[in-house]
């Protein structure tokens, strides 16, 4: 009978506050899998039996049994290929995805039809950057009777622990331009480059922001109806922010393909310690009324991991007790911001 919860990353940092949230809901029935059965394990029996534990290697193709026993998956690291989601939404099994890497999202958002034809739902964008923000865009534009333009505006202090499989992606990231469609046209930008400054709510105070690798402004045309999305991310350290643009004006991540300066990097990057500060802020600009009207929204807090759980756990726990359309689905289309909202306030400011 098909009703576990499979998290996959389960036992990582952001997984684990996936399982914990969702055991609240169905306890014994939320399943921590991953590559490694002995940290699986040990995660599990911190929960006194609300969440189990299973072996899975989601690099590997999957043999459509493991899904017999499971309603929902969620994935909460990255991947290369669709082969996986393939094979769970084949099976009729939801599918609810955190990740941040749209050349890997390009490869899901085509199976719609394949999820439909079974029944399943699949859900992408769920975390804070692409997900709340997503959503905090769209509670803007329902505002409006047009919407042109959204900028979005992320800080992560450099506190918050993102593990070693984050900081391998986003040295990826560094090393390659950001390519992206604008207006008709393809605009090519190094990361940290294109700076602009905005104000943080909640005393952050004014930093200057920087473009990188983040699917928004790939979908929310798409989903939005938006002409123009631009996403800047900083930390909150000004200086530190400020070093990356100056490594990346020099063209220093190019060096990242070799080895020994890649290492240098993941060692600096795991040493690095300060505030575990999140911050996401929107801006969106269109017409109400004939005028020209211009919307901000925003939510602050401490710890991307518990916070990007929370989220994810919320979106799953609602897929997981059914109703929602068939095919696949970015947040935006099937959520709105008052629907995660008032959980999210446990540890977020809205403003």
């Amino acid at each position: 009978m098909k009703e576990n919860v499979l998290v996959i990353g389960g036992y990582g940092q952001v997984g684990r506050n996936v399982c914990l949230e969702l055991a609240k809901a169905v306890p014994g029935r939320v399943v921590a899998a991953g590559r490694d059965l002995e940290k699986a394990e040990a995660f599990a029996k911190t929960t006194d039996g609300a969440v189990l534990a299973r072996k899975v290697d989601i690099a590997r193709a999957a043999d459509e049994g493991l899904f017999d026993d499971v309603k929902l998956v969620v994935v909460c690291i990255p991947q290369e290929s669709s082969a996986f989601v393939e094979s769970c939404l084949n099976t009729g099994t939801h599918y609810v995805d955190i990740t941040e890497l749209y050349s890997f999202l390009s490869l899901v958002e085509p199976l719609g039809n394949l999820a439909e034809s079974r029944g399943a739902t699949a859900l992408l964008s769920v975390g804070l950057s692409p997900g709340l923000t997503n959503l905090l865009v769209k509670d803007c534009v329902s505002q409006l009777d047009t919407a042109e333009q959204a900028e979005i505006y992320l800080m992560v202090g450099d506190g918050n622990e993102q593990g070693d499989t984050l900081n391998e992606l986003m040295l990826d990231h560094l090393a390659e331009d950001i390519v992206i469609p604008e207006e008709g046209s393809i605009h090519r930008y190094r990361p940290f480059s294109d700076g602009k400054q905005t104000t943080f709510p909640d005393d952050l105070g004014r930093h200057r922001a920087y473009r990188f690798e983040f699917p928004e402004p790939y979908v929310l045309p798409r989903t939005l109806g938006l002409a123009h999305v631009s996403h800047r991310t900083c930390t909150d350290s000004r200086f530190s922010t400020w070093m990356m643009h100056a490594l990346s004006s020099v063209r220093f991540f190019a060096l990242l393909r070799f080895p020994f300066v890649k290492y240098g990097m993941r060692k600096l990057m795991a040493a690095t310690s300060g505030s575990d500060v999140i911050a996401l802020k929107v801006i969106v600009s269109g017409e109400r009324g004939g005028e020209p009207v211009t919307l901000e929204a925003a939510a602050t807090g401490r710890d991307v991991n518990v916070n990007t759980g929370r989220f994810a756990a919320i979106i799953a726990e609602e897929i997981y007790s059914g109703g929602y359309p068939a095919g696949v689905h970015h947040a935006e289309e099937v959520f709105e911001l008052a629907d995660v909202r008032t959980r999210m306030e446990a540890d977020l400011h809205f403003w």
